[in-house]
């Protein structure tokens, strides 16, 4: 295996900036966000009930997946789910337990490789491989906990973060990319970010959309949730072995940290689809979602999400960036102590092309 680091220091970004053309800095407001309807913002908005049955129920959704006909739903407990785009279930991928083509602890991340109909999901350090009529085909244990899962130009990539070996200055953190092929082998490795910390502390965020694709290029954002002092507010474009800065979220709340130890802004997750980089961000422990359309060259912040008919705030996550498709999940509402609740509804968004907020 030949391994490469790249090293993303000051020095290194100033180069890059000069050598990538489409390098943009991309004004974000968090103090003045404002209140808009989803309709203003889609173009269609199709709404699919989940059906829910005693084998179908749905706990804590972290992704949706749209694969040919098929809706998958990821759940860290329940596993992954396929349901028809009608809503009806259909099976889940994979079983519980710890023989071949199961799990055994919670789902970290799953990913779908459309062209080849490979279907990846990952536990802990196990990696599962399942076919488009969600057989199960193999798997591999890994030395290392496995947190993501892209699919880059036609390879499956594992993204692992370890906190490493005690420093003199503390510890040192290592988010590492490793990419695999069709046998799960490591073919080659990227030293995405190296940090040094005090402690050797560890923060996540459930929903991970560190990796876009809109067909016309690739893009990668790695979010830090421990609190530094200053925002990691690029997001960089892949290129071959390098990662290429392409835009700068330029925030107009000074980064700090109180004395709890909580920082202004926490940036959770930067993707890029084809007219649009999307942005989730905390400010005072308070959700924000920021949308930037590429073609009009205007961008806006809604607190806490994008309101409904009824009244609910959703937010908007990618599922199909070269088409700015997007999807919300909408919790049913309380019925019954007596009864389960129902699955939620999902509502797959398709964002206008040239949106003007806020029309």
């Amino acid at each position: 295996m030949r391994s490469f680091c790249i090293v993303l220091s000051i020095c290194c970004i100033v180069a890059c900036r000069a050598s990538n053309k489409e390098f943009q800095v991309i004004q974000v407001s968090g103090t003045d966000p404002i209140e808009i309807t989803l309709s203003q913002v889609a173009n269609t908005i199709e709404k699919v009930q989940l059906e829910t049955r005693k084998e179908s129920f749905i706990g804590n959704v972290f992704d949706i997946l749209t694969f040919r006909d098929h809706i998958l739903t990821v759940d860290k407990v329940a596993g992954v789910l396929v349901f028809d785009k009608a809503g009806r279930f259909l099976q889940m991928v994979g079983s519980k337990g710890d023989g071949p083509g199961q799990y055994a602890s919670v789902i970290y991340h799953a990913a779908i490789d459309k062209e080849k109909g490979l279907i990846y999901l990952v536990s802990g350090n196990k990696l599962l491989v399942f076919s488009d009529t969600f057989s199960f085909l193999r798997e591999k244990k890994f030395p290392f906990l496995i947190q993501y899962l892209f699919v880059n130009q036609g390879n499956l990539h594992a993204l692992s973060k370890d906190l490493g070996k005690p420093h003199e200055d503390g510890i040192i953190s290592t988010a590492q990319i490793f990419k695999l092929d069709p046998n799960l082998e490591i073919m080659d490795s990227i030293v995405f970010r190296k940090k040094i910390s005090k402690k050797g502390t560890i923060a996540g965020y459930a929903f991970k959309h560190f990796y876009s694709d809109d067909l016309d290029g690739q893009y990668f954002y790695l979010p830090e949730l421990t609190s530094e002092g200053f925002l990691r507010d690029t997001l960089y474009q892949m290129n071959e072995k390098k990662f290429l800065p392409f835009a700068k979220l330029a925030f107009d709340i000074p980064i700090s940290i109180d004395k709890r130890g909580f920082q202004s802004v926490l940036l959770l997750n930067v993707f890029k689809s084809k007219s649009y980089i999307f942005a989730e961000f905390d400010v005072g422990f308070v959700r924000h979602i920021f949308l930037y359309n590429l073609n009009t060259r205007k961008g806006f912040t809604v607190k806490e999400g994008f309101s409904l008919e009824s009244g609910k705030k959703v937010t908007l996550r990618p599922l199909d960036p070269s088409n700015d498709s997007y999807y919300y999940i909408e919790e049913s509402e309380f019925q019954d102590a007596k009864t389960e609740e129902k699955n939620p509804i999902i509502g797959i968004v398709e964002l206008k092309k040239n949106l003007v907020c806020c029309e």
